[in-house]
């Protein structure tokens, strides 16, 4: 782009991303849509090619390690394949226990084979991940190879729009050092191997910040419906983007009111907008949320997995672990109910379900109220822990000082704030539920590494820049 392009006008120009002060000479300028395509192309292409390498049927034709939670999304998602809905449990099914039974050389199944939980509605898990399983299953059959190669599929799919969005903001070095950086990390390759909800909620984040980007290029209606519609996305993969949504909505009310050059009447209606983006939210989540409340018989349209959380987030063993999640508070509700008359006569395997969400969520209220002053210590415990990668390996290092880099680099347009909220969001939500030792940190690495991007093109500008006048200072 030259700079002539730089100085048009955003109503001339309006999918640019520098729609702000376009009079000053910028450090770096975008990529056209084309250049957004080829490399948003060739780092899928080379991203599915790296994972897909790493896959052997006969080694990974297997079910996943039983350390996370696989085996129960997996289980969610064979019944939905099956015909039964979003149901949970039935682990004494002959059929979804064959392929553990047959990988259980060296016991590592034995924790799965013996329980025998009835089936009964899903209401601790989001749908994202059993839709997806459900989805490879209802195609080629059940096998875990297919799924696996969906992993794969999805992170290089998020990849790839990464690495446009970097070119969008920052061209083409940006775009290409931003998915190189991801993929030479090795964050996502875990996450291959396994039936968790980091590639789908990777991608749901990726699609988040590049629809904020365009939101605040082209002040629309059509476009809030897109940040609205991304939004969903993000908490239909996990529970833990829900509080992301009141700053999401706080952002697009600030952006509608800042004056934009060559911007439309549309940035004289925040709040409309700002309701438009909750309704389109709202509305696309509600199916959801009323089929937990019916469920439940109660009033909890997120489920059961924040209540049962809860007890593990604010308790004394939250404070003596620094404030990363274990399940041992939980486990010790769940005993103690288990010797009570009342619960042992429940026999809708969903309502004792309900009934452990209840009383854990009781018991980290009462020990916040018992524990106040230690509250925002324990928050303090949580992030740091959370954010003990960036801030431990060298890479770590390096990845934040070329995200500051980059979004100093692009500081003249709405690339910052929107990488800033979207932080700002999951360390809030960090502070506010449990920290899994990095973990979540996984979802804001596309704000990260797209940051980086633009910083390493950023530096790249200002050295050529630099060269250029030393050679021809000489010269003259």
């Amino acid at each position: 782009m030259s700079s002539t392009d730089v100085s048009k006008s955003a109503e001339e120009q309006p999918d640019s991303v520098n729609d702000v002060a376009v009079a000053d000479v910028l450090i770096v300028t975008g990529g056209s849509c084309r250049a957004q395509w080829v490399v948003g192309v060739m780092m899928f292409l080379t991203a599915l090619m790296f994972f897909v390498s790493s896959l052997s049927i006969e080694e990974h034709n297997r079910p996943p390690h039983v350390a996370g939670d696989a085996w129960n999304y997996e289980s969610t998602g064979f019944w939905l394949s099956k015909g039964y809905g979003f149901a949970a449990g039935g682990y004494g099914d002959s059929e979804w226990r064959k392929p553990y039974v047959e990988n259980n050389r060296y016991g590592e199944f034995d924790g799965i084979l013996l329980r025998d939980d009835p089936k009964s509605p899903n209401v601790y898990r989001q749908p994202a991940v059993p839709v997806q399983v459900a989805i490879t299953y209802t195609l080629v059959g059940r096998r875990f190879f297919a799924l696996y190669v969906g992993n794969a599929i999805v992170c290089s799919i998020a990849i790839g729009v990464m690495s446009a969005l970097a070119v969008r903001v920052a061209g083409v070095v940006a775009g290409i050092v931003a998915g190189s950086y991801c993929l030479w990390s090795g964050l996502l390759s875990p996450y291959i191997f396994d039936i968790m909800t980091e590639p789908l909620a990777f991608l749901a984040v990726t699609l988040t910040f590049f629809t904020f980007v365009l939101m605040c290029e082209r002040q629309n209606a059509r476009r809030v419906v897109m940040c609205g519609v991304a939004t969903a996305a993000m908490v239909y993969t996990r529970n833990f983007f829900a509080p992301w949504l009141p700053l999401l909505a706080g952002f697009v009310f600030w952006r509608f009111r800042q004056p934009v050059i060559g911007a439309g009447p549309g940035n004289r209606r925040p709040w409309l907008n700002t309701l438009l983006f909750l309704g389109v939210t709202i509305a696309l989540l509600a199916p959801w949320w009323i089929r937990n409340c019916y469920h439940l018989n109660a009033f909890m349209p997120l489920g059961t997995q924040g209540y049962i959380n809860f007890s593990a987030s604010y308790s004394d063993d939250a404070c003596a672990n620094r404030g990363v999640w274990r399940p041992t508070p939980t486990l010790a509700v769940r005993r103690e109910l288990e010797q009570q008359e009342w619960y042992q006569a429940i026999g809708d395997p969903l309502e004792k379900h309900k009934a452990v969400a209840i009383a854990c969520r009781d018991r980290a209220r009462e020990w916040a109220m018992a524990n106040s002053g230690k509250i925002l210590q324990l928050a303090w415990m949580k992030l740091r822990s959370h954010l003990k990668p960036l801030y431990r390996p060298t890479w770590g290092r390096v990845l934040v000082i070329l995200s500051l880099v980059g979004l100093a680099v692009v500081s003249k347009t709405a690339v910052p704030a929107i990488a800033l909220t979207l932080l700002a969001a999951d360390f809030f939500t960090i502070m506010l539920t449990h920290s899994v030792g990095g973990r979540f940190l996984v979802v804001v690495y596309p704000v990260l590494f797209t940051a980086s991007g633009i910083g390493l093109a950023g530096i790249v500008v200002i050295v050529s820049r630099w060269l250029r006048h030393q050679l021809r200072t000489r010269s003259t």
